[in-house]
């Protein structure tokens, strides 16, 4: 099973931000301004200018919407997921399978310990050992709960304690009624986890990530 990444710094399109209002779809610049913060407006303007380049989506129609929520192409083409958080938007592309991504900043403020007890299983919990939990240790359990929820589509209609995600290091778990396998890794003080279903003979999923410059997202 292969994934692929494409992540974009958000920050890059401030000074080209009229070029991606008018690149954008007209849902993805409705959705854009509703947000308070310029960087929340950037990073939703960079995800929606990724889906462009990668996926050739360049009107509202090119993207349903399941009865869960979740976008998907209107027409043929691979499973994607979006993220976007600190520095960075991100796309997952899966040609085999639904997939989902998910992107943390380690410096984000959190209550880690008391979040952990709230929405993690007993097994991730135990992960985390006994104090305040390490950054990256707790934001690689969190996003890959983020990323399966993702990529099964159940968003909050699932109790993100009702399942697992650990030990981190399997090839391969089950989770919410299938198999499901997992890739962390760490770009600038960032943590993106995917999640994609295994593949038959349990080998882990392979990931490939690849940086879309701004003139790519703002190119025709």
């Amino acid at each position: 099973m292969k994934v692929r990444v494409f992540y974009a710094r958000a920050a890059a399109l401030e000074d080209r931000l009229e070029e991606a209002l008018r690149l954008a779809t007209p849902a993805r610049r409705s959705k854009a301004a509703r947000f308070r913060h310029r960087a929340d407006q950037l990073r939703s303007l960079a995800a929606g200018l990724l889906l462009r380049r990668h996926l050739d989506v360049r009107e509202d129609s090119d993207l349903t919407e399941s009865p869960l929520g979740r976008l998907e192409l209107s027409r043929a083409g691979p499973s994607f997921s979006l993220s976007h958080s600190g520095k960075f938007s991100g796309l997952a592309l899966c040609a085999a399978g639904p997939c989902g991504l998910d992107i943390e900043p380690l410096d984000r403020k959190v209550k880690a310990r008391l979040l952990a007890n709230r929405v993690f299983s007993a097994r991730e919990r135990a992960l985390l050992g006994d104090g305040e939990p390490d950054p990256e240790l707790f934001f690689s359990v969190w996003t890959r709960k983020e990323s399966l929820l993702k990529a099964t589509g159940l968003g909050l209609l699932r109790a993100p304690e009702s399942f697992s995600v650990a030990p981190l290091e399997a090839a391969a778990l089950p989770a919410l009624g299938s198999l499901w396998s997992f890739r962390t890794f760490v770009l600038e003080s960032h943590v993106f986890s995917v999640a994609a279903p295994a593949a038959p003979d349990g080998s882990p999923v392979e990931c490939e990530a690849r940086e879309t410059l701004p003139e790519e997202l703002l190119g025709s």
